[in-house]
């Protein structure tokens, strides 16, 4: 079998020197956006944070309650 060259073809990418702005909209609107996500996320936030915070109370009043109340039977 013959071998038939394949052509390739080449993409060159360059940036301009007239761009200074090389990550300019990384930046952009950051405060906004923090602020969106924080009060879409807020209820799964203080979910995560009260519910261990909650049920460790709830658990150490029970046990007081118990141990009062261990001496009764």
């Amino acid at each position: 079998m013959a071998k038939i060259p394949a052509r390739l073809r080449s993409v060159t990418y360059t940036l301009s020197p007239m761009r200074t702005g090389v990550m300019h909209g990384l930046f952009k609107d950051w405060a906004s956006g923090m602020a969106k996500r924080v009060t879409e996320n807020a209820v799964d936030v203080g979910l995560f944070c009260a519910l261990p915070t909650i049920a460790t109370v709830m658990y150490a009043s029970n046990y007081k309650e118990q141990e009062k109340l261990h001496h009764r039977y």
